[in-house]
């Protein structure tokens, strides 16, 4: 008996294997070597530092770019305060001596023409020269004329204030983008 409930327990082994699922294939995945975990960690580093130096740059140059604005804005306030008191001046100078008044006035001219400017202040820039060449003729009539200042004076002036405030507007666009 002992050899029939050997054969038994032999039989029931091999029949139980036989209907069992077999097990699924192994797979094998690749185990990634040290070496290229650390070149994919400095490509990582790298592309990181890439974006950290863009955004850096581009503050920068958006910081510089609003500096530059700042330098350009200032000088034509300080060419434009330099206009005011020569224009002030002039106004409180008789006939005789207009000469050399109006060269003072072509002279800050002459400045404001040189200035550097940008995409914004030169438009105002513009504006303004042409406000000062048009008080440059009215001053220069003015110093040609007898008795009280004619109406080609009188338009001259008017034409210049009124350039000299389309510049002040202009300007004011250009110190809104500070």
């Amino acid at each position: 008996m002992k050899s029939n409930a050997a054969f038994f327990a032999f039989v029931c082994a091999a029949a139980m294997s036989a209907c069992s699922d077999p097990p699924p294939p192994r797979v094998d995945t690749p185990v990634e070597s040290a070496s290229d975990a650390r070149r994919k960690d400095e490509q990582d580093i790298a592309g990181r530092m890439a974006e950290q130096k863009a955004a850096s740059e581009a503050a920068f140059q958006a910081d510089r770019a609003k500096t530059e604005q700042r330098q350009f804005v200032d000088t034509f306030n300080a060419i434009g305060k330099r206009w005011g008191e020569s224009l002030n001046e002039a106004s409180r100078t008789g006939r005789s001596d207009m000469a050399p008044m109006i060269k003072k006035l072509e002279a800050v001219k002459a400045d404001a023409e040189a200035i550097a400017v940008n995409e914004c202040t030169g438009k105002a820039r513009a504006t303004l020269v042409g406000a000062m060449s048009a008080a440059i003729e009215a001053f220069t009539l003015f110093s040609k004329e007898t008795g009280d200042g004619s109406t080609a004076t009188q338009q001259k002036l008017v034409q210049s204030s009124d350039l000299l405030l389309a510049a002040e507007r202009e300007l004011d666009a250009c110190r809104a983008g500070l």
